[in-house]
């Protein structure tokens, strides 16, 4: 398989899902950083999300390495106009944190992390259910190496999606 590394529509994709990556952990370019140690610069890693500068493979693995994700779920490239929207995906926050303690997988785990933090900035602490937006899906796809309907079906096989009483 031919895969076009060099084009302008690829850097910007792997600059987007590279954006996506550092935003779905709350980070900054200078947070970035410093959990590189300081072997990628806060000002190459914007360049490479803009897409503005072409990134090597060694690189894009040590990014990955830092991200925790394998590279492909880097690479892998998701026709955003073939991705169905999911509308009204909304966590039991109640349901999660026992789940948690049932079997704490990775992906309950970057879920109770990601919920938590969305929780935290939007400052409702008394909510006992959280609403998706896609774009959070995609985040959580990210983290999870997955893609939204593999998400989407784990939280529903997990029993954490709410269900309303209608």
């Amino acid at each position: 398989m031919n895969i076009p590394v060099d084009s302008e529509k690829a850097k910007h994709r792997l600059g987007r899902t590279l954006r996506a990556l550092r935003r779905s952990r709350n980070w900054t370019l200078e947070d970035f950083e410093k959990a590189s140690d300081g072997r990628i610069k806060a000002v190459v890693l914007g360049s490479y999300e803009r897409g503005s500068r072409s990134i090597s493979v060694s690189k894009l693995e040590a990014i990955a390495a830092i991200y925790e994700v394998p590279i492909t779920a880097i690479l892998i490239h998701k026709n955003n106009q073939s991705t169905p929207n999911f509308v009204n995906v909304v966590i039991d926050l109640r349901k999660l944190h026992g789940a948690l303690k049932e079997n704490p997988t990775r992906n309950l785990l970057d879920l109770n992390r990601f919920t938590s933090g969305i929780i935290d900035y939007r400052k409702d602490l008394n909510g006992e259910i959280l609403s998706l937006r896609n774009s959070d899906l995609d985040y959580l796809s990210i983290m999870a190496s997955s893609d939204r309907n593999n998400i989407i079906k784990e939280y529903a096989d997990l029993n954490i999606l709410f269900k309303s009483k209608d």
